[in-house]
């Protein structure tokens, strides 16, 4: 399965993805009961996506294991239960290649040079552009549409988005892929607040920019912690890598209509021009000269840390677990990332907000990256294409059945231990791209209803720790630091339960208060040969600007010098793409 970047898991990372996992299948509640029968049925409109092939089929496939990858006992990448339930279906398959991940995209582009490729791959979006207009791939445009309205999951799962991410892989009209899609609301930027520093010094939460500013100075001054010293700070920000999540500055940027992000899955951002009808890179809009001055002004007096530059994630996840900070922008799965804290300080918490503005009352509308990862596409040389879409209904309904059906969930998707990539096996991802929201939903009404009989099991569990979590704070009994079901508990009720950042996201969603992404196209030519050079420019001149370096007023050159380096060109692309797409 492809990455997208490497990265140490720590203990908590990995019971993120635990949970995550839990929830994007416990989302997907909704089976289809479709009975398999023994002929292919087509119509001009319709087919039976649970037909079997007869007579059966071949299909190619390969397979990139990362290095934790593990498998059931007696499983192998030639032999295993996905492989025994596609021969069902009248699906063979021939394994062509296992190789490590690292090495995925080189074997993959060794095999289609040579001719003898696999029939189904999962595609970074630019070699998805590039095999769509060279034969490598076989039209599907016609098979689709027969398949999604006969399969309620696949019409669903393709208009989470409102259709953004099927509507990119369409290629001079033609569709040789169907997405795979994440969920792009797990990224919209919140501030988090430790609220028990709040309370320490009697203040309220911030409802504006400059009331932060304010809060952010008496974090570092007023000796919120109560430990007698000076040593807190306003505001955490991983200065080596300030463009990812962690700690980021996405979201202090966006409190002033500014988006000079780099971390849409490699791409910079662009959005609707709020004056004008076409699309442009978020850094040059005016707020961004209002957003360098205040984080100058707070840098100056103390509020962010003098070596802030020196810290990259890793860092500043340790220090903010340590108790030094008081605030920090980052997405609604953000708190896993510091849960520590709660085990070093019994007493630390945080509460999350929507991202104020310089208006009171009114939310900022943080950035809305895309939700196409990888595109799952089909081989020219397929003598079935149809295989594709015929696979991904097979592998979704296994998936949602698992839900209820620990014996399947063992077998197909995690394994008997919880901890197996069984689910690789099917290579296809078919997973509720709403997952963590859904879940939060559910939990949500369980709790208001006062009844969870109708949680999946996999809900039940988030449900029952927060319940928990609730108990031990009513009976005076939490004690993360002596007790880890509690410190795990906390974790949920932030995520998942009444005022949780989960409850943040369905509001700002719900409410529409955030700033899509507008390009959803191919990787052009532009965007590979500037983007790279692009990034380096801007993020160095921004520090620069953040620590007085350079003046604020300094940010409409390096504007001038973007478009001058390819800016201009890559704006063209994009607005050429965006131009020709249906309004």
């Amino acid at each position: 399965m492809k990455s997208y970047k490497s990265r140490k898991i720590s203990t908590f990372i990995a019971l993120f993805i635990v949970i995550s996992l839990i929830s994007m299948l416990a989302a997907c509640g909704g089976t289809t009961n479709n009975t398999m029968t023994t002929t292919t049925t087509t119509t001009a409109s319709t087919v039976d996506p649970f037909a079997k092939f007869d007579p059966p089929i071949t299909v190619k496939m390969g397979y990139a294991p990362g290095e934790s990858y593990d498998l059931n006992e007696g499983e192998t990448y030639y032999k295993n239960v996905w492989m025994d339930l596609f021969a069902t279906y009248g699906i063979k398959l021939d394994v062509l290649f296992v190789v490590d991940q690292t090495q995925e995209d080189t074997k993959l582009r060794a095999t289609i040079a040579s001719g003898d490729y696999p029939d189904i791959m999962n595609l970074w979006p630019v070699d998805y552009q590039n095999y769509s207009t060279t034969g490598v791939l076989a039209d599907i445009t016609d098979m689709y549409p027969k398949y999604a309205s006969t399969y309620a999951y696949m019409d669903y799962y393709y208009k989470t988005d409102g259709g953004n991410a099927l509507n990119a892989c369409y290629i001079d009209g033609k569709l040789h892929g169907i997405p795979f899609l994440t969920n792009p609301y797990d990224y919209i930027d919140m501030l988090w607040i430790r609220s028990d520093w709040l309370k320490n010094l009697n203040l309220q939460l911030p409802k504006t920019m400059d009331e932060v500013e304010q809060l952010a100075l008496k974090f570092t001054n007023n000796d919120p912690d109560k430990d007698g010293k000076k040593n807190t700070f306003g505001l955490a920000i991983a200065g080596k890598t300030f463009y990812l999540p962690e700690a980021g500055l996405a979201g202090f940027f966006a409190a002033f209509d500014a988006f000079p992000g780099f971390y849409n899955y490699g791409a910079n951002i662009y959005i609707k021009n709020p004056t004008g009808s076409d699309i442009i890179w978020g850094g040059i809009l005016p707020g961004m000269k209002d957003a360098l001055t205040m984080i100058n002004r707070m840098y100056k007096a103390g509020t962010i840390a003098s070596n802030f530059l020196t810290m990259d994630s890793a860092k500043i996840i340790e220090e903010i677990q340590a108790g030094k900070y008081g605030m920090y922008f980052g997405p609604t799965w953000e708190n896993y990332m510091f849960s520590q804290i709660v085990k070093n300080n019994p007493k630390a918490d945080f509460i999350q907000i929507p991202i104020p503005t310089q208006t009171a009352g009114v939310n900022a509308k943080p950035f809305l990256r895309n939700s196409l990862r990888l595109v799952q596409s089909v081989s020219s040389k397929c003598e079935n294409p149809e295989a594709l879409l015929k696979m991904w209904c097979i592998v979704s309904k296994i998936t949602n059945d698992s839900i209820k059906d620990p014996q399947l969930k063992y077998k197909y998707i995690q394994g008997q231990n919880g901890g197996t990539y069984q689910g690789y096996l099917a290579y296809l991802d078919t997973r509720e791209p709403l997952g963590s929201l859904v879940t939060s939903e559910n939990v949500k009404a369980a709790i208001l209803n006062k009844d969870p009989s109708s949680l999946t099991a996999a809900d039940k569990v988030v449900y029952d720790g927060v319940m928990a979590y609730d108990k031990a704070i009513a009976d005076g009994t939490y004690d993360p630091v002596k007790n880890e079901a509690d410190a795990s508990n906390w974790l949920l009720k932030k995520m998942y339960g009444p005022g949780s950042s989960e409850d943040t996201v369905g509001m700002l969603k719900a409410a529409g208060s955030y700033t899509p992404s507008m390009y959803q196209g191919p990787q052009t030519k532009a965007i590979t040969d500037y983007t790279a050079d692009l990034t380096t420019l801007t993020i160095s001149e921004l520090l620069k600007i953040i620590t007085g370096q350079q003046p604020v007023s300094n940010w409409d050159n390096i504007v001038k010098q973007y478009n001058e380096e390819g800016g201009s060109a890559i704006y063209k692309d994009i607005n050429d793409w965006y131009k020709a797409q249906p309004k």
